[in-house]
């Protein structure tokens, strides 16, 4: 089930912001994991039992690991975050293994593996995480393991951030016991979800034929190359920040307060701006349970800078099974190390006008988007071939083609480059006019979307 879906918008909102809102204590938090394994289970129903089966396996652990000896709870921590990525693994990079595997036994010529496919269960990559994130805070004592197994499943499964923002347990304790239920917070619930949804709706959604036609185009030229990559930094920006900012506002709605996941990430003035930025909630994860535990800053320069290069390599890989996403991670790896050794700053910075210096980041961070974007490497090399070919004329295809396009990609750059992220304008304390705009743009937004095909959101594939 999507956030934009009939079904949900019309039906499982608000049945469950209703029943939150009025039911109290552990009969609240057992609805909301009901109805968020009924949320998995609408797309499968193994799915929802791999749910089940990580929440049931996180709590024992927790509960393990909280009351073992001294001497036993690292090797208990290990076991257990080991069983959740070897999981993880499993879905997610089976199928990544094999292929790679038949084509160097193809290439020796000896006989492959027959092999079907895996599909990646939805949200798993988040969801893992997030149980390791707990284990990993009880072995170091910052919070005390679930009392019960709702508790822990609510915290788990609430259907509000299948993919994202990544929350900790200490983050929603207070939540699972006492849900801050103030009309205030309903109402800034509500505006939240309407502003992501305008996002995905009348950005997002629009720019993505032109993104389809682009890269799926063996030709589309120098213009049309950089046209789809310039759609696409928008797409997946507006579809992801969409997304968090309706993940958030239904965690408002409910009695949740999740952190923020975007800052205007485009505005950045260096790669490493970029990522105090960009899906923070991922960034924190990789800082706090990866770069730390591998020693951080406490190395030197290029010690530091390693670490910083293989956690983005490995964030890369996190992101999926391929060795494109290898590739971008390895791209923002090399830009953060190199700019550890300038203090954080962006190559540019202080040598050129502050607008230029943005210019230039903003270069690098669409460049970035090509190999987490296409699906291989030879299409890789096609696509950079294409940005830098001498054929300037645009394709004569419908998509191109139509105002409404132009008018959602220059907004959606215009916002994106000079508007205030929406955390801000939730934080303004008067927005009695902004909150009926949205709310006229949302109705919309509404009719636009009974005439588009069904567009899931992008990070649903992670």
């Amino acid at each position: 089930m999507l956030f934009t879906a009939y079904a949900f918008l019309f039906f499982f909102l608000p049945l469950i912001v209703l029943l939150a809102r009025s039911l109290r204590g552990q009969t609240r938090n057992l609805v909301l994991v009901i109805t968020s394994f009924a949320f998995y289970g609408w797309w499968r129903i193994d799915f929802m039992l791999l749910f089940i089966g990580s929440s049931v396996m996180n709590y024992c652990a927790g509960k393990w690991l909280a009351s073992a000896a001294e001497q036993r709870r690292k090797s208990v921590l290990i076991t257990f975050v080991g069983l959740n990525l070897l999981v993880l693994a499993w879905f997610k990079y089976a199928n990544f293994g094999i292929e790679n595997w038949n084509a160097i036994m193809k290439m020796l010529d000896f006989d492959t593996v027959s092999w079907s496919k895996l599909i990646l269960p939805v949200g798993i990559s988040f969801y893992t995480f997030q149980a390791i994130s707990y284990l990993v805070d009880l072995y170091r004592r910052k919070v005390s393991a679930a009392e019960n197994w709702i508790d822990f499943a609510c915290y788990l499964a609430l259907f509000t951030h299948i993919a994202g923002p990544i929350v900790r347990f200490v983050d929603v304790l207070p939540e699972l016991k006492r849900p801050a239920l103030e009309l205030s917070l309903l109402e800034r619930g509500a505006f939240l979800f309407m502003v992501g949804f305008c996002k995905k709706v009348f950005i997002a959604n629009n720019v993505a034929p032109v993104v389809e036609a682009m890269f799926g185009s063996p030709d589309p030229g120098a213009a049309g190359a950089w046209l789809g990559l310039l759609a696409y930094t928008l797409q997946i920006y507006f579809d992801f920040s969409g997304y968090s900012d309706m993940a958030i506002g239904l965690g408002y709605m409910i009695g949740f307060k999740f952190p923020m996941n975007f800052d205007s990430p485009y505005q950045a003035t260096s790669i490493t701006d970029f990522w105090r930025r960009w899906h923070l909630t991922l960034s924190h994860w990789l800082r706090d349970y990866l770069y730390f535990p591998l020693g951080g800053s406490r190395g030197g320069a290029w010690r530091t800078a390693l670490n910083l290069f293989l956690v983005m390599l490995l964030g890369g890989l996190w992101h999926g099974a391929n060795w494109t996403f290898v590739i971008w991670g390895a791209y923002h790896g090399l830009w953060l190390a190199g700019e550890r050794f300038l203090g954080g700053k962006s190559l540019l910075e202080n040598r050129v006008p502050g607008w230029l210096n943005r210019v230039f980041v903003l270069l690098l961070i669409t460049l970035s988007w090509i190999p987490f974007r296409v699906e291989s490497l030879p299409r890789l090399g096609d696509f950079l071939g294409e940005l830098f070919s001498t054929q300037w004329q645009l394709p004569a295809l419908g998509e191109v083609q139509q105002p409404w396009f132009w008018g959602c990609f220059i907004l959606g750059w215009f916002i994106a480059l000079f508007a205030p992220n929406s955390q801000t304008l939730a934080d303004r304390t008067s927005r009695v006019g902004l909150t009926f705009l949205f709310l006229a743009l949302f109705l919309i937004a509404l009719h636009e979307l009974f005439s588009q095909e069904l567009n899931p959101f992008l990070y649903f594939q992670f």
